[in-house]
């Protein structure tokens, strides 16, 4: 059964799937990827999702110590790595000048920055970071299983990679 909402949402209806006896394989998407997800347990049939990165123990460690607390997922490393997009592509376009910051020419710089972002790669710590004619990141993404525990909530692991790494 695929649940394209967000990991309450899946939640839900697991819980639900439980009460009348439904045991079909649940497949989701990136919108799965939470500590919280199917804390009342894991459906009867399983479940699946895709995420657009494979964790990180290094970067998890790393955040932890410096925030204190557990890394919420992918999402952490995915704005890490676009922060470390964007400043490629600055550091692509060089020193500016003043007035490429001021009003007049600041839709010219951002237009300049785009371009370099675009046409440019950057490592990152998903992996190599490029982009297609369309903007849209050229990835391949990782297949989590979710599975039950003895005692607490389920863990999600990594199982597969499909596409481009």
């Amino acid at each position: 059964m695929f649940l394209p909402g967000s990991f309450p949402d899946a939640t839900l209806v697991a819980a639900q799937a439980r009460v009348i006896g439904l045991r079909a394989t649940f497949i989701g998407g990136d919108a799965w990827s939470s500590p919280l997800l199917f804390q009342r347990g894991v459906p009867p049939g399983g479940a699946y999702y895709v995420e657009l990165c494979s964790p990180s123990p290094d970067f998890d460690r790393r955040s932890e110590l410096r925030v204190g607390t557990e890394p919420p997922g992918c999402r952490a490393v995915l704005a890490y790595d676009a922060v470390r997009v964007i400043a490629a592509g600055l550091r692509r376009l060089g020193r500016l000048p003043n007035a490429a910051l001021a009003p007049a020419g600041l839709a010219d710089t951002r237009r300049r920055l785009r371009d370099a972002v675009a046409t440019g790669e950057t490592e990152g710590v998903t992996g190599r970071i490029r982009f297609d004619a369309y903007g849209d990141r050229r990835q391949g993404v990782a297949l989590y299983a979710v599975e039950p525990t003895p005692a607490g909530p389920p863990h999600a692991l990594v199982r597969d990679w499909l596409g481009e790494p």
